[in-house]
């Protein structure tokens, strides 16, 4: 529990800081649209944008995106916890880039 401690957090309008640094990092959107997660040759370093559960990335953010990704859903599945499906991936980053 106390390993946020041990993260550098800031708290700044996210489309500034996209506008500032986004040429310095692959921006990945998640996105219903997007493109299977595990399908993709991932690049680093990224920026990795999640959307609220019940609307999910905003055009814009989609749109500064570099690239749209999902994780699939199971059959029968309409969608995922946002906090679950930051979970998966990043777990997915990790296990390529083995952090």
């Amino acid at each position: 529990m106390g390993s946020i401690f041990r993260i550098k957090v800031s708290y700044q309008n996210l489309e500034s800081y996209l506008e500032d640094n986004s040429s310095s990092y692959t921006v990945y959107g998640t996105h219903l649209q997007g493109d299977n997660i595990y399908e993709q040759e991932l690049a680093k370093p990224a920026i990795i944008i999640m959307g609220s559960e019940s609307h999910g990335l905003s055009e814009s953010l989609s749109n500064r995106s570099n690239a749209l990704i999902k994780v699939p859903q199971a059959a029968g599945l309409e969608s995922m916890n946002v906090s679950i499906a930051t979970a998966v991936v990043l777990a997915e980053f990790r296990r390529v880039f083995g952090w």
